[in-house]
């Protein structure tokens, strides 16, 4: 599997969660889930770096924001282009203040998803 085609996907919702990820491996991508930030840490560190991360902001044990500025610290993981996907009020303001590549707002428009999951997977290869 290409590097670019590897997504991955944090959500503390499973339906959401399953959904993305079913809507990208119908698209191509491996699709890689993760319930919170901790488990995406974890994923981080044990497998392939993915091309993009696709991430909530509220989450339990470890929520969008804070996954960001550990990911920040890193040298190795700070590069990997993160996009908001959130239903929160403020998910635009939230993914300026985190550096966030994009925003997505919940419901999320497959259409949207996808080109935005293109364009930015593949400008990290």
């Amino acid at each position: 599997m290409q590097p670019a085609r590897r997504i991955l996907v944090v959500d503390d919702d499973n339906d959401i969660r399953t959904l993305v990820c079913l809507i990208l491996a119908s698209a191509g991508y491996e699709a890689i889930p993760a319930s919170d930030g901790l488990e995406a840490l974890r994923l981080l560190h044990e497998r392939e770096r993915p091309s993009l991360i696709l991430l909530d902001i509220m989450m339990p044990r470890m929520d969008g924001e804070a996954l960001v500025a550990v990911l920040n610290m890193s040298p190795d993981l700070r590069t990997i282009p993160v996009v908001i996907m959130s239903g929160h009020n403020d998910a635009r303001e939230k993914s300026r203040t985190c550096s966030a590549r994009g925003c997505l707002v919940k419901p999320v428009d497959v259409d949207d998803l996808l080109s935005t999951v293109r364009e930015l997977s593949a400008s990290s290869s």
